[in-house]
């Protein structure tokens, strides 16, 4: 390997660039890896293909929000406002303004890169915009140029899952990228999938009109998710049009014109047929590392396709580390914000001083209607790890606060195990779930009993009361 690189390096003396850390990927993790290596004075270069800040930013999480937050704003209007006497003779909505929002949003973030751009320039991180693939294990080519690094992270995130449906190839689908760049709202959508991204993308369509039919290969929306919180967002769901398929597989799709005839079958059942104007693909994700020539660095990846990491999100070769969706671990925004710091650091220290990635406890939230929060495991989950515990529950309902604001759908769950007392994991449905769930997370996080945290005295009137509330 050091015979090649030796070689190669002769060959293009003036094209290669030399650097103390390389980062592939300008994502939350890509970028926080880059500043924290910085912060240890190593010259660092970023090399990135899309927009700064990466997919959640700019395409998927935050731009998501946003449109749901305008589709709530719809719903609220039409159907809720009249209950707390105030009236509206005409309700409307304009699809291109809702998307004028939704830019205004990403740009207030992110100034569509331009902001993130200056604070890489003004911590002194140089970027390269490209597409990069290795020539060695320490050799990274972009185009024409070539850079040479003595430690190298993998942040290039992830790109959605496209289930193997006949057809599929050959109709114009959406994924979440499309969704959040589209300029009229379709009137029938299948979205395939019925996980968190899936499920908002549905809950944003349906508050708008659009027909909506979710369908789901488990038998639950929500998969991660506690079995009854999952049903109660089904029923929700349900409640406001949109049709809820789980236990089904879609078999073939097929253009009609300007419509997409889709085949599916619901368990044993017969098979069925839906025309609809567009089809939604929300199936996960994986790993975006094709192109990147890994096995010319000898990164070793596993039969699934994933990078094979160690506690310290280092590859097979040592100098070599991956960071956020990459590494096929949790595939969020906030836990590879966190990789990233702890690959930045780990790419600048003695092996002796790296540190571990902790996903001990890692909170959550889908911004469907009403939000699901959840953090740790399941009571399903305790049971197969075989940790006695016991659960306790509380309605939404019940608190002053839902009642003030009419928003009384919900329900708070609390894992708890048996021996310690100690919070094992939680889950809500309800407003605020997002917000409420992080005090328990904290309680997880300082392994402390829920008698701890239940004790203290909470507010009146908020949602946070359903804590010292449950029984």
């Amino acid at each position: 390997m050091k015979k090649k690189e030796e070689k190669i390096k002769k060959q293009n003396k003036s094209a290669i660039t030399n650097c103390d850390v390389l980062v592939i990927g300008a994502g939350s993790a890509g970028l926080s890896s880059a500043l924290t290596a910085r912060e240890f004075g190593k010259k660092v270069i970023v090399i990135y293909n899309d927009e700064l800040g990466g997919e959640c930013p700019n395409y998927a999480c935050l731009p998501m929000k946003a449109l749901i937050t305008c589709a709530k704003a719809y719903e609220f209007t039409k159907n809720e406002i009249s209950l707390y006497g105030v009236h509206c003779s005409l309700v409307q909505y304009s699809f291109p303004e809702i998307m004028k929002y939704k830019s205004a949003v990403v740009d207030t973030v992110t100034g569509h890169g331009k902001r993130l751009a200056g604070l890489l320039e003004k911590s002194g991180v140089k970027t390269v915009k490209g597409f990069a693939e290795f020539e060695t294990a320490n050799i990274v080519k972009v185009g024409n140029q070539r850079f040479w690094a003595s430690k190298i992270v993998i942040a290039t995130g992830s790109i959605p899952r496209i289930p193997p449906i006949e057809g599929i190839e050959k109709i114009k689908y959406l994924t979440y990228k499309e969704v959040t760049s589209l300029k009229h709202r379709p009137k029938s959508v299948v979205v395939v999938g019925g996980g968190p991204v899936g499920c908002e993308i549905a809950t944003f369509f349906g508050m708008l009109g659009t027909k909506v039919s979710v369908m789901e290969v488990l038998t639950q929306i929500l998969g991660r998710e506690d079995r009854e919180i999952s049903a109660l967002s089904q029923a929700q769901m349900q409640k406001s049009g949109i049709d809820v398929f789980t236990n089904t597989k879609v078999l073939s799709v097929l253009q009609q014109g300007k419509k997409i005839l889709l085949t599916y079958q619901q368990g044993q059942k017969i098979r069925k047929t839906i025309l609809v104007d567009q089809v939604v693909i929300s199936a996960g994700t994986v790993a975006q590392i094709s192109g990147l020539h890994l096995e010319k660095a000898k990164v070793k990846i596993d039969t699934r396709g994933k990078i094979v990491v160690n506690d310290f999100l280092q590859t097979s070769v040592k100098h070599i580390f991956t960071a956020g969706d990459a590494s096929g671990k949790m595939q969020f925004t906030h836990t590879a914000h966190r990789d990233g710091e702890v690959v930045g650091r780990n790419v600048c220290v003695l092996k002796s001083a790296m540190r571990k990635i902790d996903n001990r406890v890692v909170p959550r939230a889908t911004f469907v209607y009403p939000e699901v929060a959840s953090v740790g495991i399941t009571q399903k989950e305790a049971l197969e790890l075989g940790v006695k515990v016991e659960v306790k529950s509380f309605p939404i309902g019940a608190l002053g606060r839902a009642v003030a604001c009419g928003k009384r759908s919900g329900l708070l769950k609390v894992v708890i195990e048996k021996k310690t007392g100690q919070i094992m994991g939680a889950q809500m449905i309800g407003e605020c779930a997002g917000e409420v769930i992080h005090e328990l997370a904290l309680g997880m996080h300082l392994r402390a009993k829920f008698a701890d945290v239940s004790s203290m005295i909470h507010a009146f009137p908020t949602y946070s009361e359903a804590i010292p509330a449950v029984s």
